[in-house]
């Protein structure tokens, strides 16, 4: 990640990433794995895990202030939906009720979960998401 994010924010994407990954009522290798590589890069123990909450309350995310940078909170989120191979309609719809918060447009999240499901046992160019996700940042 190319940005700064204070304690709070750090939290929230974790929380994020750790509730998406549940959605489908499996936490994948492959999405824990991941999860963990953000916990390293923010020097997090796994144990701050336990601190996620049962019910995730959405209300209590604390975002960037730069479209940029939660656009590429809404990358890492779409990109730990594909880890699993299967990409749910309860994971789009958590992530449809999380973006309002983002302020990103719906048609956006409706393209890349299309995406998401068109590649989903497939590499995504990456082209092909960044492309997506620029026609919309203003």
């Amino acid at each position: 990640m190319q940005y700064q994010l204070n304690d709070k924010m750090k939290r929230s994407l974790i929380y994020m990433l750790h509730s998406l990954a549940l959605q489908d009522g499996v936490l994948h290798r492959n999405e824990m794995y991941f999860i963990q590589g953000i916990l390293d890069e923010y020097n997090y123990d796994v144990a701050i895990l336990e601190e996620v909450p049962e019910n995730f309350d959405i209300n209590q995310v604390v975002l960037p202030n730069a479209h940029a940078e939660r656009m590429e909170m809404l990358y890492n989120l779409m990109y730990l939906m594909k880890l699993d191979a299967k990409v749910t309609e309860a994971e789009i719809s958590f992530i449809r009720r999380l973006t309002l918060k983002f302020s990103v447009p719906p048609k956006l999240v409706e393209e890349l979960s299309n995406i998401m499901r068109e590649y989903e046992n497939e590499l995504i160019p990456k082209t092909l998401i960044l492309g997506t996700i620029k026609k919309y940042m203003n």
